[in-house]
């Protein structure tokens, strides 16, 4: 007796696969972030040693991952391969993630929420509880060595008198109280570590299971695409495009607001943490003697300069010379003018490219024009508060929602998004999917996506983001820059040598209705700028892969509202944020090289 196999048995089988395939490379990528990223709080050089000890099993670890990733995807390319051929249909491509973005998230048009994870998975709970530790016992030893100095003093004062012995007695008695301080901030300081140390790990509890829940919800929207085409394939009715529309709205609503759901529980966690962060940041700050007398969370004159020349040199290797440099030095401050430390800090992104002598610096920022634009949310407030500006290449970094900076001369691309505030006070701040590659010319791909923190509702259900996939040709005099932008806002490009500045590109905002840019303009798509056909051009030649569908069914099946958008169809791994080497040293990620 012999038994046969069923289509269906196969496809479930064939789904089987993927979910395990998509299992290792869940934890492939975890491993990864865990063990090969350093904290970004925390003692560094602890951090290092714990990179280096364990980074070649990881990378073991991490290669035998992939391996079975590879091999479970074959073998469920196989079974639906077998299945196709016993129902006589082809085999349907299954949307796989591409680089580092989630099947899910890159169908809808949201953010990853491994991008925003990736804030908190790369930290190290145990080296902050380490240094609470450290400072538990400092603070246990200091307060001794007070008490034992208060103890002589006690004992001198009743033995010891004239001149010298009043001198003696009074530093004595200094030392003492100077000592009990210190002891009392050391303790504080071991609350702040602990406190922040907790609230990491928390948060990356928090980050750990959501990215496991997006890989789910990566093979439900595989199902269940899979399930429409096979409805779409068997359609008989006349507007095949409005059916499919609908039928991928209805049957992927569900699937959708999880994902959404995903980003926002991620954010909030990531905000949790950082507002723990922030607050005992301020705490040692504050400490008299710590940093300075008249330390606190708001600059004193000089601060902003200092905090820009420390951040420049970390990132040069040397001190800002031109008024380039100063841009760039104000491109990388964290904090904002104005910001009186309570603020969320900025979102800078650094990415090491080619340098090309003689090309300067290209900058460029996405703004809005109007000094509020309408925002409504539920028990919150209507109007977020616009940047309220025209187009000028002397504005600073902190008038604009999203800016970038690219500085041939040196080989650094600087992309930042900034706070967004509404008009109650609200202060929130997003992080930019950034990706960046490079030709052999020394042109540069830059693509940018930011939505507003300040309504997770809207600007993550689909495509409310603003956008834009730009190519910067260095060699032309001036420079040129190329691409799609969103319809709003307000978009201006630059390339500046020091005292010299061109303007590149100034698009207005599309004009709509007062306050109603986002709402308007952002859901819809991209439009052209720069010379026609460059950013055609560079995707069909280094993305061959991206952009084009096997049939017609495999179209219909896209979301509708990204569909018709080529940003969302040619994506790019996203840039991450620094790490840290053995020696204290930032590191840089590099752009990819095409």
């Amino acid at each position: 007796m012999t038994f046969e196999v069923s289509p269906a048995e196969l496809t479930a089988g064939a789904a089987w696969a993927d979910r395990l395939a998509a299992e290792f490379r869940a934890i492939g990528d975890r491993l990864q972030l865990g063990c090969q990223a350093a904290p970004k709080v925390g003692n560094v050089q602890a951090a290092a040693a714990y990179q280096q000890a364990h980074f070649g099993w990881a990378q073991t670890r991490f290669e035998d991952l992939m391996a079975g990733h590879a091999a479970l995807t074959k073998v469920a390319d196989g079974l639906r391969e077998i299945a196709a051929r016993r129902t006589g249909q082809p085999p349907r491509q299954v949307a796989r993630s591409a680089g580092e973005t989630t099947v899910a998230a890159a169908y809808f048009g949201v953010q990853d929420v491994r991008v925003t994870a990736q804030r908190v998975l790369e930290g190290d709970p145990a080296d902050l509880r380490q240094r609470a530790k450290v400072c538990q016992r400092a603070a246990a030893e200091v307060a001794q060595v007070a008490d034992q100095l208060s103890r002589w003093h006690h004992q001198l004062e009743h033995q010891w008198d004239g001149v010298t012995a009043t001198l003696g007695l009074a530093v004595l008695k200094q030392i003492a109280a100077k000592h009990a301080v210190q002891a009392v901030q050391l303790r504080d300081s071991m609350i702040s570590f602990a406190a922040v140390a907790g609230a990491l790990k928390r948060a990356q509890a928090v980050g750990k299971r959501l990215v496991l829940e997006a890989a789910r919800r990566d093979q439900e929207l595989n199902s269940t695409l899979e399930d429409i085409g096979v409805v779409i394939e068997n359609y008989t009715g006349v507007d095949v495009e409005s059916f499919a529309a609908d039928l991928i709205v209805r049957g992927t609503r569900k699937i959708r607001k999880r994902v959404v759901g995903i980003n926002a529980r991620m954010n909030a966690a990531v905000r949790q943490y950082e507002a723990v962060l922030r607050a005992q940041a301020a705490v040692l700050a504050g400490m008299p003697g710590a940093v300075r007398a008249d330390a606190g969370p708001e600059d004193a004159p000089g601060d902003a300069q200092l905090r820009q020349v420390a951040l420049f040199r970390s990132v040069y290797g040397r001190e800002p010379g031109g008024s380039s440099d100063r841009l760039m030095a104000r491109a990388l401050d964290l904090r904002t003018a104005g910001d009186d430390g309570h603020d969320p800090q900025a979102r800078v992104v650094v990415v090491r490219i080619e340098k090309v002598p003689g090309a300067g610096l290209v900058h460029g920022a996405a703004f809005i024009a109007s000094d509020e634009v309408f925002n409504p949310r539920p028990n919150a407030s209507l109007f977020d508060r616009g940047d309220n500006r025209g187009f000028s290449p002397e504005e600073g970094p902190e008038r604009s929602r999203t800016s970038f900076y690219v500085d041939y001369e040196a080989g650094v691309v600087v992309a930042r998004q900034n706070t967004s505030h509404d008009e109650r006070g609200e202060v929130q701040v997003g992080d930019p999917i950034v990706g960046v590659e490079q030709d052999g010319a020394g042109r540069v791909r830059l693509r940018m996506e930011a939505t507003n923190p300040l309504a997770p509702g809207l600007a993550q259900t689909a495509n409310f983001s603003v956008r834009s996939d730009l190519v910067i040709d260095p060699h032309a005099a001036p420079a040129s820059v190329s691409g799609e932008v969103s319809q709003f806002p307000s978009w201006e490009v630059y390339q500046r040598h020091d005292e010299t500045v061109v303007a590149l590109l100034q698009r207005p905002e599309d004009a709509l209705p007062a306050g109603l840019g986002p709402m308007l303009g952002l859901p819809q798509p991209t439009v052209r700028v720069g010379e026609p056909g460059v950013l055609e051009a560079w995707r069909r030649t280094h993305h061959p892969g991206q952009g084009h569908f096997e049939s017609d069914v495999d179209r219909l099946l896209q979301y509708p509202l990204t569909r018709d958008d080529p940003f969302f169809r040619y994506p790019l791994p996203p840039a991450h944020y620094p790490t840290v080497d053995s020696a204290g040293r930032l590191q840089f990620p590099s752009g990819n090289h095409v």
